[in-house]
């Protein structure tokens, strides 16, 4: 197991977001939200939709995490909040875990 999840199972990154270990040396970077489908009745229900990654390292977790979250931007105003948010995650990341690998 990673060594950031000695203390936690899941490190949450933002709110559709968080990490956790595979089990064994992988990461999970999960992607979660609440969605509207079509029951087979016809009605409409809510259901929670995950899309999980895997990454050998937590750095390559985060890396795609800030890439993607970035690249969503559309505004510049936009581009420069998430890279601030972005800024004051990993640094209390560092802080709390002391290492990313």
């Amino acid at each position: 197991m990673n060594k950031a999840f000695t203390k936690t199972n899941k490190i949450e990154l933002d709110d559709k977001h968080f990490i956790q270990s595979d089990g064994d040396n992988g990461i999970e970077l999960i992607f979660h939200e609440m969605r509207e489908r079509k029951s087979k009745t016809g009605e409409k229900e809510q259901f929670l939709y995950t899309e999980p990654r895997y990454f050998t390292r937590l750095t390559q977790s985060l890396t795609y995490f800030i890439d993607k979250t970035q690249n969503e931007s559309k505004t510049l105003e936009e581009l420069s909040s998430k890279v601030d948010y972005n800024t004051k995650l990993l640094e209390r990341l560092d802080r709390e875990f002391k290492q990313f690998d």
